[in-house]
This record gives C-alpha cells, structure tokens and sequence, in this order.
C-alpha cells in the first residue's frame, strides 16, 4: 500500500529493541513481565490488554507504547490517548511523541469505535489496479472501498468524505502526519462515519482520515471507489477469506487458537506472516492493499548469493503519497517460497537496497496480493492468528 503508519506509531516501533520485532523466534523463549504482555498483545492474546494495563500502572513505558497500537487496532482512540499523553509527558519526549498526543486528541475527540452487529456473510469482491475492493455501506450511502490489511486507518478523500456527509475535522500542524511508501510525511485531516456496513459487519464510528482529492492512492478512481478499510475494520471483522473467483467471505467460525501455532502476528498496528525462502524464516508484512510483492535490505543480508549470482541492479521507482523516488534495486528472475505451507512463485523478484518505510529495516518484504492470489482461497483468521493458503 501507498500508506506506511503515521510518524509517532512508527517511532514508537523503532524504539523497541531490533530483536523485538521477531515475535516468532521470541514467543517460545522464557521471558519477563513486560515482554510476555508486548507477546500476548502481538499474537492477539484476549487478556493482552489487561497485563499491559498491569504494567503500565507500574510505571513501565514500553507497556504504555503497545497499549497505543492495541488500542489504536482497535479504533479506541480515546484509550490509545490516554497511554500517549502519559509517553509525552515524560522527561525528554521528542516531537513524534508531542505530534502523536496532539494527533489522538483530534482523533479521540469522537467517540470510540464500537461493534454494532457482526455474522457471517458473502459477497463479491471486485479488482481495481491489482487491489481487492468492497461493496461497503456509509452512512446509508452505498460505495466501493479497497481492503488493505496493512493501513494503520481507515483512508478516504476530502470529496467522498463529504459526499457521505461526514464533518471534516483539522489537525494542527503540530500534529503527526503519514508516512508514505517512500519515507515522505504527507499532513491529514480527520473524519468520523457514523456507521459503516461490510456484509454482516456493522460498526459505529469509525475514524477514516482525509487526504486531498488530487493525491494518490485516489486518482483515477471512480468518486465512490476513493476510500480504504484499514486495520480497525479487520479487527472487528476478526475472521476474512478471499477466493481466486472473486467471492469474499466474513464473520464466520474461526479455528481453534492453540497455543505456539500461530504463523502471523502484530507488530505495532502492522501484520506480519512468517514465510520460509530455502528453510531459512523470513517475516513479510501482510498487505492487500499493495498490488506487488516487494523484497527489502534484511532479505538482501541474508540472501547476498544469490543477488549476486542472478540478480540485475537497477533502479526501481516508488510512488507514494504526494512523492515519489527512484531507489536502487536488484531483480531476480523468480524466487519460490513457501507461506503458510503453500509454495508460491515470485516473479520477476524486486529488491530494494535502501530503506524506505520504518519496517524495512527489520522485516524481509511486503507481502502483496499478486502473492495471495496465486491461492486458490486465503483465509485470514485474526482470533487464531492463522494465514491458511490452499
């Protein structure tokens, strides 16, 4: 997806420590207080809130971060605030702090998000530039949104915004903005819907945030196509399944979650699945809304032969939100890897050598949606924290 996180949600992951961000290889391990609580919260443990609460009233910060993305995944903005004016008010907090307080109080001045009714449902699911869109209803007015499991909001632009009837709201300029795909900060506004309808799922205020009518991700979009499902709707969806016919299936049962088997999990507000490239673990972010399957440096260290035994170097251009840069790039003829237990062809393979966003320093890549669609069927339980491809 064009949108990466906003500035104090991707500063606060950066401040974790590096080996904090494989929850994976961390979640067998015997761990402390704090980082059983940051585990529960990444794989989505029903009692990850209440441990961090524990630890937060104790004093602890990084307790107080997480609690920010939880809260922030699930659209409790007021919540998330609370724990964010605690971070600011410390000794030292920087600007990505104070704009991240200064963000969540024109954020959390609507009500929370709140789950209205949720069944299962199927529908038909329709392609726009490589991405899966939604029949959604909004505020009574029928539309057609892009689902994008890896947008930390919900995104719309300022025409459909009020198209929908819903008041824009300022955000100062001491407030956090975007970052988009290519590292650039792009200022918002804010918008609440008064209810949104995706098949059987019904919710109340759901905070989207508004960006010029002229900007990526919208151009050449119809006007009722210019918005995204973000990651508060995936949370309260809780359980998704796209199939190469074009059928997409919500709120039904999940799997039983067991403990040790979950092959995805949160990382900040993002999701991340563990893959396997020649028996060696690799973690790719999850992320429908993006069109193309993209490599980054960490895949680069650890797989330097064979970039250099077929890979071609060049320059590769990413568009992003109001930018867009040239970054250098080696491509492989094909990669096979396995997700989920499903082998996958990559092809042609795209690896960026510099960073872009936060994530591609700790992370392999970006998985895209020309991945998941080579499946027949993708399943994306978030109570079980599964990804099943088959």
């Amino acid at each position: 997806m064009l949108i990466s996180a906003l500035r104090f949600l991707t500063f606060l992951l950066l401040a974790a420590e590096p080996s904090g961000h494989d929850w994976f290889g961390l979640r067998d391990l015997p761990v402390e207080d704090t980082r059983a609580g940051i585990l529960a919260d990444a794989f989505r443990d029903p009692g990850a809130a209440e441990q961090l609460e524990i630890l937060a009233a104790k004093g602890d910060q990084e307790a107080h971060s997480r609690l920010v993305y939880l809260y922030t995944r699930e659209g409790s903005y007021r919540q998330a605030l609370r724990h964010m004016q605690v971070l600011a008010s410390r000794g030292g907090a920087n600007r990505s702090t104070i704009a991240g307080r200064d963000f969540l109080r024109v954020v959390g001045s609507a009500a929370d998000q709140s789950v209205v009714e949720r069944k299962a449902f199927s529908m038909r699911y329709q392609m726009r530039r490589g991405n899966p869109f939604l029949p959604v209803t909004v505020n009574r007015r029928t539309a057609l949104y892009m689902a994008d499991t890896n947008a930390s909001f919900s995104l719309i632009c300022e025409s459909e915004a009020r198209r929908l009837g819903m008041l824009i709201r300022e955000v100062p300029g001491s407030a956090s903005g975007l970052i988009g795909i290519t590292g650039a900060e792009i200022p918002v506004q804010v918008a609440t819907a008064a209810e949104l309808t995706l098949g059987g799922l019904t919710l109340r205020n759901v905070t989207f945030l508004v960006l010029r009518d002229n900007q990526e991700p919208f151009l050449n979009l119809a006007s009722n196509e210019r918005g995204i499902l973000g990651i508060s709707v995936w949370n309260a969806l809780e359980t998704m399944r796209w199939t190469q016919s074009g059928t997409f299936e919500g709120g039904f049962a999940g799997v039983p979650s067991k403990p040790g088997s979950a092959n995805i999990c949160f990382d900040g507000t993002a999701l991340v699945v563990q893959g396997k490239v020649r028996e060696r673990n690799i973690r790719l972010i999850l992320d429908t809304g993006s069109e193309a399957t993209t490599l980054w440096q960490p895949f680069a260290a650890e797989f330097p032969a064979a970039l250099q035994a077929a890979g071609r170097t060049s320059f590769t251009e990413i568009n992003g939100i109001g930018d867009a840069r040239e970054v250098e790039s080696t491509t492989l003829p094909e990669l096979p890897l396995r997700i989920a237990g499903f082998e996958l062809l990559l092809r042609p393979v795209v690896v960026l050598r510099e960073k872009t966003t936060p994530e591609s320093e700790f992370h392999h890549g970006r998985l895209g949606f020309d991945l998941l669609h080579q499946a027949r069927r993708v399943t994306l339980d978030l109570r079980a924290m599964l990804l099943t491809l088959d």
